[in-house]
């Protein structure tokens, strides 16, 4: 498909894709990167303060509303900016084992969550939506100061995903859902897609019983 009428042959729609790098709402996967990015510079270290800036999109979506700060639900917590980055700092990475239910209620993400403020920032709202600008500053208790800045994380269109990590990433999501030789099956026929004379023919495989 292409961009538009008139477009380049090479202006394909495909390559404008964003992707998740991590499994949560798409307006947290640049605050998550920025967190991540600045764990190794307070390890050991207490922290006092979290301030996110971010635009008014996240702001309203997934960095305001009161049970944001309290998820009781997956589909609260991986829409909570909050959440989402208490998570990053304490576990060093996002994944479906950060939703689980026992992990909603873990005092170490409620107490950044309540350290946390979210605020929107006028300059950050100019970025969007060609990017996905978040700000992170964090304070800690003896006094020293981290701030991290991203704008298109990992996954965007300007900052995409190698083959080889959107294929972990599916690995990761498909393990017990299909076996392995089933995911291995749909890796190697989706990237060989460009090479298919035709794709109509259905692709079958069992699905793991829970």
């Amino acid at each position: 498909m292409l961009a538009g009428d008139g477009a380049d042959t090479a202006d394909f729609m495909m390559d404008k894709t964003y992707i998740k790098y991590w499994p949560a709402e798409y307006h947290s996967q640049s605050a998550i990167e920025a967190c991540l990015a600045l764990r190794p510079k307070i390890k050991d270290k207490t922290i006092d303060r979290i301030e996110i800036k971010s635009f008014e999109a996240a702001v309203s979506i997934i960095g305001s509303e009161p049970e944001k700060l309290r998820p009781t639900s997956r589909e609260t917590a991986d829409h909570s900016m909050f959440y989402c980055c208490a998570a990053a700092l304490v576990d060093g990475d996002v994944t479906l084992a950060t939703f689980e239910p026992d992990r909603l209620g873990d005092p170490k993400l409620l107490d950044l969550i309540d350290k946390t403020t979210i605020l929107e920032d006028p300059e950050l709202n100019t970025g969007y939506p060609a990017g996905i600008p978040n700000d992170v500053s964090i304070t800690c208790t003896d006094g020293t100061q981290v701030n991290q800045r991203v704008d298109f994380p990992r996954g965007h269109a300007r900052n995409p995903m190698t083959d080889d990590e959107v294929i972990n990433k599916f690995n990761r999501l498909a393990e017990g859902v299909v076996s392995r030789s089933t995911a291995d099956r749909i890796v190697e026929q989706v990237m060989s897609f460009d090479k298919l004379e035709q794709i109509d023919e259905p692709f079958e495989f069992e699905v793991i019983e829970p």
